[in-house]
C-alpha cells in the first residue's frame, strides 16, 4: 500500500526542520504545492511551488486544498502519484484542516497516511518566532518608508502572532479529532534533540507498516 506522510504543527514548532531532515535520505520526498499566489523573485517554479492561474486550479484534482490571503494551494493527486514513482515515501507539512482532507481522501485512493504533530517548548517558539521577525526585518531596512513590502511584513507577522495566540492553539485537538490513520505526537522538538526525532519518525512508519 502507498505511504503519505502528513506534518502538522504551530508557527515555529519546527516543522520545516523535521521536513527538511526527512529528506534528507533516500526514505521520503517533500510534495509541492500548488498556489494560485504570485510567484516572488527569489521563488523557484516546480520547486517552491507549482504556480497556476484560479482557472488552472480549479481543473487540478487536488487531495487537498486552502485558501489563505485571497490565494489558494493544494496538493494535487499528480503531484503524489509523481513522488510515489520516485519510490520514496512522500511528506507534506499541512494545516489540521489540510491534514484532515488528506485522510478522508487518500482512503478513496487506497493510499495510507502517517500522521505526525509537532510541537515545542513555548519558550522556544516565542524564541524562533522573534527570530523570524528580525531576519525579516534586517532584510527590508533598505527599503524605502513607503516601500508596500512594509505593509505586508506588519500584515503578515501580526496575523501570524494573532493566530498564534487563538487558532493555533487549539490545533493538538484538531489533530485529533481530523485524523483517521495512523498518528505520532511530539511535543518537545529541539535544535539538540532532532537525531532523535527523526530516529523516532522513523520507527514510527517502520513499525505501523506491517499492520
Amino acid at each position: 500500500m502507498k505511504k503519505i506522510v502528513t506534518i502538522t504543527g504551530p508557527t515555529c514548532s519546527g516543522k520545516t526542520t523535521l521536513i527538511n531532515l526527512m529528506t534528507g535520505s533516500d526514505k521520503f520526498t517533500e510534495i509541492i504545492s500548488t498556489t494560485t499566489r504570485p510567484q516572488r523573485p527569489n521563488e523557484v517554479n516546480g520547486s517552491t511551488y507549482y504556480y497556476v492561474s484560479e482557472d488552472e486550479f480549479e481543473a487540478i484534482e487536488m487531495l487537498e486544498s486552502v485558501s489563505f490571503n485571497g490565494n489558494r494551494y493544494g496538493s494535487s493527486v499528480e503531484e503524489i502519484e509523481r513522488r510515489f514513482s520516485s519510490g520514496m515515501i512522500p511528506a507534506i507539512v499541512v494545516e489540521p484542516h489540510g491534514m484532515k482532507q488528506i485522510n478522508e481522501n487518500a482512503y478513496a485512493h487506497g493510499w495510507r497516511v502517517f500522521n505526525i504533530f509537532i510541537g515545542c517548548p513555548i519558550a522556544l517558539q516565542s524564541e524562533r518566532f522573534i527570530g523570524r521577525v528580525v531576519e525579516e526585518y534586517n532584510r527590508l531596512e533598505n527599503a524605502a518608508p513607503d516601500d508596500p513590502a512594509w505593509g505586508k511584513f506588519t500584515t503578515e507577522y501580526v496575523s501570524r502572532l494573532v493566530s498564534i495566540q487563538t487558532d493555533e492553539k487549539k490545533w493538538p485537538e484538531k489533530f485529533r479529532s481530523a485524523m483517521t490513520g495512523d498518528h505520532l505526537v511530539i511535543t518537545d522538538f529541539t535544535e539538540e534533540n532532532q537525531e532523535r526525532v527523526l530516529k523516532m519518525v522513523n520507527e514510527f512508519i517502520d513499525n505501523m507498516r506491517g499492520r
